[in-house]
């Protein structure tokens, strides 16, 4: 049976970090887990460390300093383009994967041979906008006239894809779609060979600080010749996000499309429930602006 090789980044938050690894380290596909642990707490570390002494295929690399959330990463990215595998999975420590996750990816792979990575789930706003425009103007110009913070930001380079991940028809397979997008959420499941050539492009990461999940999703169409096919994405998709605070802020509707979920399997059931979220997305931003 093929196996998984996966890094998990932990930071602080315990509770989130053991029920992500929980989720990940029980499925068969899982060959270990390696935690790089960016100095946490003691507490937190020592929780972490309790729960992952009962597998004997779970690491924990500790830094004996914070080095940040960049250099963690890449410590990671260097773990896993080294690993004797096939495919190799980055994953932060929010996220609750769904039962029989690793058999799905494998089939996604299998069913969408030009991708290079997988994303656990869309964006919420992909939902409801053209990610694909918004990130190709970003990657060409370093700019995003919706965000007058980002002038001046370095361009992730000259060239971008041509045909819009948007564009391309999904393929189905049992009750998923395969979708292929833009940028996503920083938690990857690569081919390890397009890992392994992203990585020796790693000291150009720098340049991007804050903005290193949408990085990650272009060198994944810039390893694979700008290919739209290049990133794809699961709906319904394979992982939760936990709605704690600091985690991905309000981003209810990544939650209701896990596995299957019956409010996303019907078209107006989604209609209504994506409709019901946003209006309670705008609510709480009303809100928040008059208590200002």
């Amino acid at each position: 049976m093929s196996k998984i090789s996966v890094a998990v980044l932990t930071y602080n938050r315990y509770k989130s970090a053991i029920k992500t690894i929980e989720s990940i380290i029980l499925d068969p596909n899982v060959k270990d887990v390696v935690v790089f642990d960016d100095c946490s707490n003691k507490v937190d570390i020592c929780n972490i460390k309790s729960y992952c002494s009962k597998y004997n295929n779970i690491t924990i690399r500790e830094n004996e300093i914070n080095l940040g959330y960049q250099d963690n990463l890449k410590l990671a990215l260097l773990y896993l383009s080294i690993q004797d595998v096939d495919l190799v999975f980055l994953c932060e420590s929010d996220m609750l994967l769904s039962e029989g996750w690793g058999c799905v990816t494998f089939k996604a792979f299998n069913r969408s041979k030009d991708s290079v990575a997988l994303s656990m789930m869309l964006h919420k706003d992909q939902l409801s906008k053209n990610r694909s425009f918004i990130f190709k103007n970003r990657c060409l110009t370093g700019e995003d006239s919706r965000y007058p913070g980002t002038k001046g930001r370095v361009p992730f380079g000259s060239k971008c894809y041509t045909s819009f991940p948007d564009r391309e028809e999904a393929v189905t397979f049992d009750k998923y779609k395969i979708r292929f997008v833009s940028n996503s959420i920083g938690t990857f499941v690569f081919k390890k060979e397009a890992l392994k050539e992203i990585y020796s492009h790693i000291d150009v990461l720098s340049s991007f600080k804050d903005q290193e999940d949408a990085w990650l999703s272009y060198m994944c169409f810039s390893v694979n010749k700008y290919n739209s096919k290049s990133l794809m994405v699961l709906d319904p998709g394979l992982a939760l996000t936990f709605g704690e605070p600091g985690l991905h802020g309000a981003m209810h509707l990544n939650n209701l499309r896990w596995d299957g979920s019956l409010l996303w399997r019907g078209g107006f059931a989604s209609f209504v429930t994506r409709a019901y979220y946003y209006t309670l997305f705008f609510i709480s931003k009303l809100k928040k602006g008059s208590e200002k």
